[in-house]
């Protein structure tokens, strides 16, 4: 049903025939059409991308970017998919994804990994070589580039305080620049808009030398704490952004929301400041959870809860932009 209305939009926005011809430099196999949320999401359910191309390198994406910037259609850049929630009536435009141009080399004590590299497999290979200060983000299903977007943190650590260079493309320009770590204006999962109309093509980090042993335990230690204190079934991850440094889920529990089920979507009986699919969950559930849990806690505890997950699609906003 989702293809056919898809294809009723293509028909009459030409998207289709729009892109045909400037996507004629991929394969076939970094080109998809209406590809389900189900399919690439973390939380498994959502609506359909409408045209997504695979990049594999950076100049894949050299040639993206100026089809991009002359797109009459809106564009989004994806890595893992791990904080968005694409709304039921899909997006419609195209979307860049970086799930695919991945690569990590070590240097003494930097990594340098490209930006759909996931974060857990530049934590596993930063421990094998002895190199500490990623462990506590052990775990984050986000991509390296995804994860320094939203300065995406855990267990008392940011992936902020390990940059040394943000290489990116802009796509204004199509012209590649780095910025040092310390020229980004981080906050807590923020980084004031610095990235937007530019792509992350690989990430710098500064590590230091540690025992192998050390740092092992500690990733176990972080394993053990996210296993008994999040669910592991389908997520978007944490909702919404602590308060103060009191998590929303504290909140939201007190407001009596534990276990409240909306169609196959649950907030997290484990820890409330999780949306869980049971199955078969779409978007719509997802963001009727969503205002449920603002609208309570706000009328409880006069706290508005802000969103640390982004929703994109029809009737909601979306800018050029690195997502998790």
């Amino acid at each position: 049903m989702q293809r056919v209305i898809f294809l009723k939009i293509f028909d009459c926005g030409g998207i289709i025939k729009l892109l045909e011809k400037e996507l004629l430099a991929f394969d076939a196999q970094s080109v998809k059409y209406c590809v389900p949320s189900s399919k690439f999401s973390t939380y498994g359910g959502g609506g359909s991308l409408s045209i997504s191309v695979y990049a594999k390198s950076a100049s894949d994406l050299l040639k993206i970017a100026p089809i991009a910037k002359n797109l009459d259609y809106p564009f989004i850049v994806v890595g893992a998919c791990s904080n968005i929630l694409i709304d039921d009536g899909g997006f419609v435009g195209l979307t860049i994804m970086t799930r695919t141009f991945t690569g990590v080399t070590v240097s003494g004590s930097t990594i340098s990994a490209n930006a759909g590299e996931r974060l857990t497999k530049i934590c596993n290979v930063a421990a094998h070589a002895g190199l500490s200060g990623l462990e506590s983000l052990y775990g984050i299903p986000a991509t390296i580039g995804g994860a320094v977007a939203t300065n995406a943190g855990a267990f008392g650590t940011e992936i902020s305080e390990l940059i040394e260079i943000v290489e990116v493309l802009d796509i204004k320009t199509n012209k590649l620049c780095k910025i040092m770590g310390g020229e980004i204006p981080f906050k807590y999962r923020n980084v004031d808009r610095i990235f937007e109309n530019k792509i992350i093509l690989s990430v710098v980090l500064k590590l230091k030398p540690g025992s192998k042993d050390v740092i092992d335990r500690r990733i176990k230690a972080v394993m053990e704490m996210r296993a008994n204190s999040q669910p592991q079934a389908p997520s978007l991850g944490c909702v919404f952004k602590k308060i103060n440094g009191v998590s929303a889920g504290y909140y939201i529990e007190k407001a009596g929301l534990k276990g409240a089920t909306i169609g196959n979507a649950q907030i997290s009986r484990i820890h409330a400041n999780f949306i869980i699919n049971k199955g078969g969950g779409n978007a719509n559930d997802y963001i009727q959870l969503l205002n449920l849990a603002q609208n309570t806690v706000y009328r409880k505890f006069g706290i508005m809860l802000q969103k640390e997950i982004l929703i994109i699609g029809e009737g909601h906003n979306h800018n050029c932009w690195n997502y998790l």
